[in-house]
């Protein structure tokens, strides 16, 4: 009787943690609001969710060991992927990063399954490997966490494009972002190439995200940018302090010239501070910038390099 309360317990503890991870991970979230560390953080409910899931088909599951294990892993794997591709119907997006992580969360449970189950000798092999999965989920939140510091570092500079992870700074709407060499510059020079994919969204451009928000000390940013067309363009620069998508009347908005070749770029801070319903701009509280086009061909592309602030 108390070996059945006690599965009846863990049963309804399982449901229990699984139906939250599901309505929390089911709710719309701002993901661009939120920084890439608390999102990873977020994302990281996939592990146990992963877990319990793979926890409570084993207990639904009637029949032998190794069979009732290869079939609960098989449901949760199933289920989870699932549940990434009906995600975007709820205002989310479809993950297969967060489906891996889901399926640490499986992997998890199967060890701890065989824990239980082996004799004693090949325990310390299955307590290594649910270490080495543990280690393996926190990988992106460490990424994350050290491309912030990194991030910190390199203040006032923005961006250069230098490392791979700067790519994650930028929220994207129709363009792709890469790195690419500049031989011109020097030799392991690299640049950020942003690729107008899609010519029938309206404003494809991109957004830096993740932002050192402190700008208080700062004179002006300076942008350098190349356009590699035959005539000049112009190029729209969108600056934000308050979260979301703020209303035009609230945010700094401006033109910029493109010429053929490279262009230095100066937008002083000052000339940025009034928006247009008269508020002023918080610059300790800078949330992110963009650089898009009105409309722009699918083949159109520049080149993003060294993002900066000067500072007093």
């Amino acid at each position: 009787m108390t070996v059945w309360n006690n599965q009846r317990r863990l049963t309804v503890f399982g449901v229990a943690v699984f139906l939250v991870g599901v309505v929390a991970l089911a709710c719309p979230g701002d993901a661009p609001s939120h920084s890439r560390v608390a999102r990873a953080l977020v994302n990281l409910l996939h592990v146990p969710m992963g877990f319990f899931l793979a926890f409570f088909f084993m207990l639904l599951v009637r029949a032998a060991s190794w069979k009732r294990l290869v079939l609960a892993l098989a449901a949760s794997s199933v289920f989870l992927a699932a549940a990434e591709l009906l995600q975007p119907f709820f205002g989310r997006e479809c993950s297969w990063g967060d489906w891996f992580l889901g399926l640490a969360g499986v992997g998890l449970a199967g060890l701890a399954f065989l824990m239980r189950r082996t004799a004693s000798n090949p325990r310390g092999v299955i307590a290594l490997a649910w270490l080495l999965v543990c280690s393996v989920s926190l990988v992106p939140l460490l990424y994350a966490l050290n491309d912030s510091f990194a991030r910190e570092k390199a203040f006032p500079e923005l961006a250069s494009f230098e490392t791979e992870a700067e790519l994650g700074r930028w929220a994207l709407n129709g363009v792709e972002l890469t790195r690419v060499e500049i031989p011109v510059r020097g030799p392991g020079c690299f640049a950020g190439r942003v690729s107008f994919t899609n010519d029938s969204i309206e404003y494809p451009g991109l957004f830096m995200t993740e932002i050192t928000g402190n700008w208080t000390n700062a004179e002006a940013l300076i942008l350098e940018v190349y356009w590699p067309g035959s005539v000049g363009t112009n190029l729209e620069f969108r600056l934000d302090d308050l979260p979301g998508n703020p209303p035009y009347a609230e945010r700094f908005q401006a033109s910029l010239s493109l010429v053929p070749g490279w262009n230095e770029l100066r937008l002083s801070l000052a000339d940025m501070e009034v928006t247009p319903s008269g508020r002023r701009l918080r610059f300790d509280k800078v949330r992110c910038f963009g650089l898009f086009f009105q409309r722009a061909e699918a083949n159109e592309y520049l080149v993003l390099d060294n993002i900066r602030l000067t500072l007093r």
